[in-house]
């Protein structure tokens, strides 16, 4: 009797579990990351560095610009990588956008995008490999970032007075 009534305890918690609505995925920057971050702002030239959310398969952020804007980025950025572009499965609508591309080794990239919660960002997932390779997923997502970002002019140095 015990025992059954202990794993029908164990049954009920673990569908209880199972029952909870999904929750928007949280992430808690820690110290060492802080300093990471810090560090990378300095190389970025910024105060802030792109944190990404992580769902299970996708990269997430949100990023100032149009869709339009990312939508092209994001296609150079991906061809840059050496990435095709599958453009039976690449589509632009309205309020949304999706970009399916692959590389020769069978890499799979698949990005989605809808408006962000503000005008002028927009939402964007990536994907690396068939699962998720966060890693990958975040690399594109820093080439995107850094697409976006004005070039630098470079300043020849000034020449030196003869004598």
């Amino acid at each position: 009797m015990v025992r059954k009534s202990f794993i029908l305890l164990i049954a009920v918690t673990v569908l209880a579990g199972c029952s909870r609505a999904k929750r928007e995925p949280e992430y808690r920057i820690t110290s060492s990351e802080k300093e990471q971050g810090s560090a990378l702002g300095r190389v970025f030239g910024t105060t802030t560095v792109p944190l990404y959310g992580w769902d299970g398969q996708y990269s997430v952020a949100t990023l100032d610009g149009s869709m339009d804007l990312l939508f092209g980025q994001t296609i150079e950025v991906l061809q840059k990588m050496n990435f095709n572009l599958r453009t039976d499965e690449t589509r632009r609508r309205e309020n949304t956008a999706s970009i399916e591309a692959i590389r020769q080794d069978r890499t799979a990239a698949s990005v989605r995008m809808v408006p962000g919660k503000s005008p002028a960002t927009t939402e964007i997932r990536v994907r690396i490999g068939t699962v998720g390779d966060r890693a990958g997923s975040e690399r594109v997502l820093d080439e995107i970032v850094s697409s976006l970002r004005p070039k630098k002019k470079t300043v020849p140095p000034p020449s030196q007075p003869q004598r």
